[in-house]
C-alpha cells in the first residue's frame, strides 16, 4: 500500500509498460475457483501459434458510419468483429476477433446459425 487508497502491485515482466500503482477501488481480492486445470497448449503449425475457437458468441460492427460524410457504410462492406469464445478456456479469455482473422467456415456458420447476414 502506498497511500490509503493507492496499490503498488508486482506485475510480470511482460506488463512492463504497465504503470504498476493502481486505486483500491479498481482492485478486487482473488477467489479462488474450481477451475484448476491449465489451458490447452496452443497448436504450432509452421512456427505460428494456433488456439482453436470453440464458437463465436456474438458480433458487432465495425465501421458503421464513414467519418467524413457521417452517411452508413452500404451492408456489403461493413466490417464486423466477433466475440469468440476459445476451446479449453473460459469465458474470461473470450474476446473479439476481426472478421478478416476468422476463417470463412467460422463466419458462415455463425451467419447461419443467425438466420444470414445482416442487409
Amino acid at each position: 500500500m502506498i497511500k490509503d487508497t493507492a496499490y503498488e502491485l508486482k506485475l510480470p515482466k511482460e506488463m512492463g509498460k504497465v504503470h504498476p500503482v493502481f486505486h483500491g477501488s479498481l482492485l478486487k481480492a482473488f477467489v479462488d475457483s474450481d477451475r484448476h486445470e491449465q489451458p490447452p497448449a496452443p497448436l504450432l503449425v509452421d512456427d505460428d501459434t494456433y488456439f482453436i475457437v470453440d464458437k463465436v458468441l456474438k458480433h458487432r460492427v465495425r465501421g458503421g458510419k464513414r467519418k467524413k460524410s457521417g452517411k452508413k457504410v452500404p451492408a456489403g462492406k461493413r466490417r464486423y468483429d466477433f466475440l469468440v469464445s476459445w476451446q479449453g478456456f473460459g469465458s474470461e479469455y473470450n474476446c473479439w476477433v476481426k472478421e478478416e482473422d476468422c476463417t470463412e467456415v467460422l463466419v458462415n456458420e455463425y451467419w447461419a446459425e443467425k438466420g444470414g447476414r445482416p442487409q
